[in-house]
């Protein structure tokens, strides 16, 4: 199995989109109650691993729920080459429950894999 880097960049505890952008336009409620947007739920959710898989490449990883419901996050991948170009994107639909902490997730994409194939979370919504 090849392994791949996983990219993801925090600041101030919140995960930034990569370079290429994310589009992001719904918005959920918090634990709080107060609407938060689908950008600010990257937050909850980080890339573990980053590999090759029969046909294509796989990211898996862990969620969290602060809130007091559970929650359905759609959390989309894209799998970069060298030039950090999205060169294939993956979506999977989680359901966590109130209060998890590690609730994994797997990400699949099958496509023909460029030299230094990263992970990168591109949008939870």
């Amino acid at each position: 199995m090849k392994f791949a880097r996983c990219v993801s960049v925090v600041i101030a505890g919140v995960a930034l989109a990569s370079a290429a952008g994310c589009g992001v336009h719904s918005a959920h409620t918090g634990a709080d109650g107060a609407a938060t947007t689908a950008s600010s739920l990257t937050q909850f959710v980080t890339v573990k691993a980053c590999a090759s898989y029969p046909g294509g490449w796989r990211a898996s990883g862990v969620a969290a729920n602060p809130a007091s419901k559970a929650v359905t996050y759609a959390i989309t991948v894209g799998f970069t080459g060298s030039s950090s170009i999205v060169i294939a994107t993956a979506v999977t639909h989680v359901k966590i429950t109130p209060g998890a902490t590690q609730q994994t997730w797997t990400a699949i994409a099958n496509f023909k894999a460029a030299p230094n194939t990263a992970c990168v979370l591109r949008s939870v919504d």
